[in-house]
């Protein structure tokens, strides 16, 4: 991102604004949130199209975040992507219509709690309000989704687990569901599955190995199943080889992949479902619900047989652990199929209501205008940042000159497009941040500050803030060489400090958790339980 002569100077008043000593100082404090808010609802009625309040990555897994980023800079896949939307499109139109003849659809006066929960969940995770949710006769645990499009998203929860679980269980399944759509899973899986059927192989995300190795020349010995490669498993059976049929266009054709593809796409799928829990917990705030509502998928409904203890349910990983070896651990891992075991999800739910990256999600989606500012700031100028350097490395490549002169000014008409609007945006989103910490003051406690270090350490990614980084590192320097009354030296140094080391914090592997795991070569679906797609 690069300033005029302009912006260096508005740079240099705030850095000056930020040493005001004296009343005039303490009244400009005092009003800085209220001035940030006015700013931020003029910055979302002219930008508020190039980002969403809560960011699907701000609950997202992390190897889902991976993955995904991956196949994302693929430029085979970014080919597809129109195609893959409309053939989701496709796909939902022929779903609601097919709910609408065998459910009943919720409303303000069919069902109309369930429609109340869904209105709070859309709420809590900054979704449009065009879900459709359908009651659905059967014995099964179970919820699911077959949507992407906000504007009008169908939900199908079954009779089963509506009777099994409380209204705030229930709730928190909503939110499960709601979080696939958010997260566009189905749409991941059809793209994929679209590349598949025009080249003959998986992405090359699918060939790195954990510790980032290319293993594509691998021996490709493994049948693929007849079904969806990471989509949302565990919608009924009929529907799953609907969708699967639809996107191949004909009979499903398995394909041939190695032992390193059939495990990255296990593991995405068992992400997509932690991704999905943890939209639920955001959601619905409450970990004692969403972490029964989930247990429930194992015990099912059992009347008045007795209490429920989830230390008890807990404790139970403590007898799996008695005497397993690593070996043991892959091999366990890997007969989860598309679905993590369910006292891992309850363990893993509850782990993440303790984490920052819950709490950092339950303050976007609350009224946090800090929040609200550095997740926009984000989600601009990550795209700002990609679209620059694929940019760059275009103009300098040879496809360039190869190029046709009318493939060359699409192409660039294309990051033209792209990186236009967005860098404006990312130029105010800074100036408003900036703006606060010089006016709260840099040489104290500064809450602004604060929380842009926890969103970066959260997101694991200083890039897109680098000239944010820069711009407040400039402002303290100078205040560190001409210190005023008030200023704490060892704050200011430690500030500093703190912006040198975020600049350098890149997304990286995985932290070992039961998500980050080798399965065996032949996962089998997870037994027994029900379980929420």
């Amino acid at each position: 991102m690069q300033y005029s002569s302009k912006r260096v100077v508005l740079i240099a008043i705030a850095a000056m604004a930020s040493m005001m000593p004296g009343t005039a100082k303490a009244e400009q404090a005092a009003d800085w949130q209220t001035q940030m808010r006015t700013d931020f609802d003029k910055f979302g009625g002219q930008y508020g199209s190039l980002y969403e309040r809560l960011d699907p990555n701000d609950y997202r897994h992390p190897y889902e975040k991976k993955i995904v980023a991956n196949l994302m800079k693929d430029p085979k896949i970014q080919e597809l992507i129109p195609q893959a939307e409309k053939m989701c499109e496709e796909i939902n139109k022929a779903y609601h219509k097919k709910h609408l003849l065998t459910g009943v659809l919720c409303s303000e006066k069919q069902y109309p709690e369930i429609y109340k929960m869904a209105q709070e969940n859309a709420k809590a995770l900054s979704m449009k309000p065009g879900f459709k949710v359908y009651v659905m006769n059967s014995a099964q645990m179970n919820a699911y989704t077959w949507s992407v499009d906000q504007n009008n998203y169908g939900i199908a929860l079954f009779s089963s687990i509506i009777n099994a679980l409380s209204r705030e269980e229930l709730r928190y399944v909503l939110g499960h569901e709601m979080g696939h759509v958010k997260s566009k899973h189905i749409l991941v899986s059809v793209l994929i599955d679209m590349y598949k059927k025009k080249f003959g192989v998986l992405p090359a995300a699918f060939s790195r190995t954990p510790e980032g190795k290319d293993d594509s020349d691998a021996k490709k010995d493994h049948s693929q199943r007849d079904t969806l490669c990471v989509g949302l498993h565990d919608l009924p059976d009929a529907l799953t080889a609907d969708i699967a049929r639809t996107v191949a266009g004909g009979a499903f054709q398995p394909l041939k992949v190695s032992a390193t593809e059939e495990s990255n796409m296990t593991l995405l799928a068992q992400a997509n479902e932690y991704s999905g829990d943890r939209a639920g917990a955001v959601a619905s705030g409450l970990q004692k619900d969403a972490m029964m509502g989930l247990a429930k998928l194992a015990s099912g409904q059992v009347g008045n047989l007795g209490g429920f203890d989830m230390d008890s349910y807990l404790k139970q990983i403590e007898s799996v652990l008695a005497n397993l070896d690593h070996a043991d651990l892959a091999r366990l891992m890997g007969s989860e199929g598309s679905h993590a075991f369910t006292l891992m999800r309850v363990a893993e739910v509850g782990g993440f209501f303790k984490s920052p990256e819950y709490s950092n999600a339950r303050q976007m989606a609350g009224t946090s205008v800090v929040s609200e500012v550095l997740s926009a700031y984000y989600q601009v100028a990550q795209i700002l940042t990609d679209m620059v350097a694929q940019q760059k490395k275009f103009l300098e490549g040879p496809q360039y000159a190869e190029m046709n002169a009318l493939e060359r000014r699409l192409k660039e008409k294309e990051f033209s497009e792209a990186i236009g609007p967005r860098q404006p945006a990312a130029d105010e989103a800074d100036r408003m941040l900036e703006a606060a910490m010089a006016t709260i003051g840099l040489g104290q406690t500064n809450e602004v500050f604060n929380s842009m270090e926890q969103f970066v350490r959260v997101q694991k990614n200083g890039a897109p803030f680098a000239t944010l980084l820069d711009n407040v590192a400039t402002k303290l320097k100078f205040q560190i060489q001409h210190p005023q009354p008030g200023d704490d030296a060892a704050e200011l140094t430690r500030k500093l400090a703190v912006t040198t080391q975020l600049k350098t914090l890149r997304p990286g592997g995985v932290a070992n958790n039961n998500n980050n795991n080798s399965p065996s070569p032949t996962p089998s679906p997870a037994p027994g339980g029900g379980r929420i797609d």
